[in-house]
């Protein structure tokens, strides 16, 4: 019986631990924009028109509930633009993300499409005649720097627009 006990033990460790081995790399590197962050922002206003500004951004790691937490705020031609979002990093297997900016009414949640070279969050949407995705990538991660890129389609995924780019450096 404790050769069965034991046997069993060491079957579910090592099974978390690959689990772990497996999302530590993009936890670790979340981790990463902990902190408060200077952007360039370029913001589609319309389709083919595009702002660059300033921005700051603040990114907190809930550690009790495991959610990195980013506050952004910024300037959408004459008026103020707010965002939040949250990334889940307690789902053992996925990664979730909410987002939700004050030009907005809804809650986005993005459904985990990462790959091993980049982090990636993909948000759909099925209207009448088409349907509308969204990317959102977390890209070139650093220690004192980061970029995310959005980009939409508005043909289930046959060609993409970018929506915003974001620069973003750690403050001193």
């Amino acid at each position: 019986m404790k050769a069965i006990l034991v046997i069993l033990f060491f079957c579910v460790v090592s099974q978390a631990q690959d689990r772990n081995g497996r999302d530590s790399h993009r936890t670790q590197q979340l981790n990463l924009l902990v902190g408060n962050w200077t952007v360039r922002w370029k913001d589609r206003i319309a389709p083919g028109q595009y702002v660059e500004t300033l921005a700051t951004a603040r990114i907190e790691n809930d550690s009790l509930a495991a959610i990195l937490v980013e506050h952004f705020h910024g300037k959408r031609i004459d008026r103020d633009l707010t965002a939040v979002s949250f990334i889940n990093l307690a789902h053992p297997n996925i990664l979730q993300r909410v987002f939700k900016d004050s030009d907005h009414g809804e809650f986005l949640y993005f459904e985990d499409r990462s790959d091993s070279s980049m982090i990636r969050f993909l948000w759909q949407r099925t209207m009448e005649s088409r349907r509308l995705m969204l990317k959102h990538e977390y890209q070139y991660i650093q220690a004192d720097s980061f970029a995310t890129l959005t980009t939409l389609s508005t043909n289930a995924g046959v060609t993409w627009d970018i929506v915003q780019q974001a620069r973003y450096k750690r403050q001193p």
